[in-house]
């Protein structure tokens, strides 16, 4: 049923490629399937819901909308279908199994913005699944969109957070049901593509391909083969992406060709860790027995995705047989330099130095040391912009024995780093380094610490954290949500009231966290 509210802006774009292809087997109008027991807000992102329009509904119309147990006025829900390439097996069928998208809404300050409920229940693709999602995945996926916005990562976001305590969903155990608002300008992914170009169907990739210029990158236009500059613009946003990813240490455990986004989004938060120890074979999805989605492999599976959507959408491409192994090859170049551009920008900024002087042997050198020692990533990032004040005032020959120094490398690198027999590594590299910052005479000590500290996040979504927010949520106590919401929002901030807990590497307790495809 529909409640009375405010008019709001539909835009029904995106359905236009489906037009000629109205079929159950293909996208699927139907409404979200109702919870059967009491909902209540687990969080709600009000200053969002008004950059979208949505301040005026009143929060007893929102909740039973945002929980699938009510329709707004004027919206036409439905499901899509997709294919993909899943842990590198092409899957021909997949598509929205437990997301129903509400509608497009045309805001005045951020464009077109999609609407899509996460686990409101079964859709025809839903391969035997109960459409559902649990409390857990669901407070998961909410809190680290956000987050990811405020690291300035593209991202999908997040509205709304509703919980059914007493809906049972079984999955390993039983757990409660909740429900995600998700929101991003397009959710099409490379397996919205593929699924179209296996069936040979020409007129809807290129009525996919068209919406997505008209609609999200009006500026390629003009180009002289729009479709061919949409794909060097996937590569390109692909590629940044995952320096930025890398940049942070974020992991994403399932890098589906169906979880990536066209328009370079981050989406799809199942299984996913920020590193705490750093360890580049990290693993954060334990389902990924062969590490397929490890942490220093997601570049190389970033290229190998990007490269799937390149051959699905070839056909429209208008490319001669002779000629589309350089246009691959132009593809690859193309992803490669962007990724390493981005990534050495990144890495640039979060040491504080002059572009001209950042050298890859040199941060090699610095990841090399910062594996063996497993230094917890993001607080050893953080402490660089308070170490730089530290070498500018010490003498080169004096580091290995200048006190402070000494004090910064036990509390920010622990006391591994400190080991006589070892810390020769970190010496050797902090002297350089220091060479660096004191050839940089044109940045001030104050202003460095700042642009370093505005790059590098003190407050990351630490798994442990995640989990004991789970606990409390599951209990019914939806504080810890808030408290994280708050303070992952403002990720560079000092907040020294919470410095204490949140910024610690996880207790023995939480190593033992396993993260799976379950949700």
């Amino acid at each position: 049923m529909s409640d009375i509210h405010p008019p709001l802006p539909w835009d029904f774009s995106f359905l236009e490629p489906f037009e000629s292809v109205k079929s159950p087997d293909f996208i699927s109008f139907l409404p979200p399937s109702p919870l059967s027991t009491p909902v209540q807000w687990g969080h709600y992102n009000h200053a969002f819901a008004e950059e979208l329009g949505l301040g005026a509904i009143p929060p007893e119309i929102l909740l039973p909308v945002l929980s699938g147990n009510a329709v707004l006025t004027g919206s036409t829900p439905y499901a899509v279908v997709y294919s993909g390439h899943q842990f590198g097996y092409y899957v021909p069928q997949l598509g929205d199994g437990r997301a129903t998208t509400i509608g497009t809404l045309s805001t005045a300050s951020m464009g077109l913005q999609t609407l899509q409920l996460k686990g409101a229940g079964q859709t025809p693709y839903s391969r035997m699944g109960d459409g559902r999602a649990v409390l857990r995945s669901s407070i998961r996926e909410y809190l680290c969109s956000e987050a990811m916005q405020a690291l300035g990562i593209p991202t999908t976001r997040a509205l709304s957070l509703t919980v059914a305590l007493d809906e049972p969903i079984y999955r390993e155990t039983i757990e409660p049901a909740a429900v995600v608002c998700r929101v991003a300008p397009s959710f099409l992914r490379f397996g919205n593509f593929q699924f179209w170009a296996k069936l040979g169907r020409v007129d809807v990739l290129t009525a996919l391909a068209d919406y997505t210029i008209n609609h999200h990158m009006p500026e390629i236009k003009s180009a002289e083969n729009p479709y061919t500059a949409l794909v060097l613009t996937v590569v390109e946003r692909t590629a940044i992406l995952m320096a930025q990813w890398q940049s942070v240490g974020f992991c994403h455990g399932v890098m589906n060709t169906d979880n990536m986004s066209i328009l370079g989004l981050t989406l799809d938060y199942g299984p996913f860790g920020f590193l705490d120890a750093f360890d580049p074979a990290h693993i954060c999805n334990h389902s990924d027995n062969g590490g397929r989605y490890a942490y220093n492999q997601q570049p190389a599976v970033g290229q190998w995705n990007v490269m799937q959507f390149v051959n699905a959408i070839k056909p429209i491409l208008g490319i001669s047989a002779d000629q589309w192994e350089a246009f691959e090859d132009k593809c690859l170049r193309l992803y490669e330099t962007s990724f390493y551009k981005a990534f050495m920008g990144l890495y640039t900024q979060k040491l504080g130095l002059p572009t001209s002087v950042m050298s890859e042997p040199f941060l090699k050198q610095l990841l090399q040391w910062m594996a063996i020692f497993q230094v917890d990533y993001t607080n050893t990032f953080r402490g660089f912009s308070q170490l730089q004040a530290l070498l500018n005032a010490s003498s080169a020959n004096g580091l290995a024995t200048n006190e402070a120094i000494l004090a910064w490398k036990q509390q920010t690198l622990g006391e591994g780093c400190v080991n006589p027999e070892k810390e020769g590594l970190v010496d050797a590299w902090l002297v350089a380094y220091q060479a660096l910052l004191l050839a940089d005479t044109g940045v001030c000590i104050e202003e460095r610490k700042r642009q370093m500290d505005a790059v590098n996040p003190k407050f990351l979504l630490r798994n442990y954290l995640l989990q004991e927010a789970i606990v409390q949520a599951e209990a019914g106590d939806f504080s810890e949500i808030d408290r994280l919401f708050q303070l992952m929002n403002a990720p560079f901030d000092e907040h020294p009231e919470f410095e204490a807990h949140y910024t610690q590497p996880p207790p023995s307790w939480a190593k033992a966290l396993c993260i799976s495809c379950s949700s």
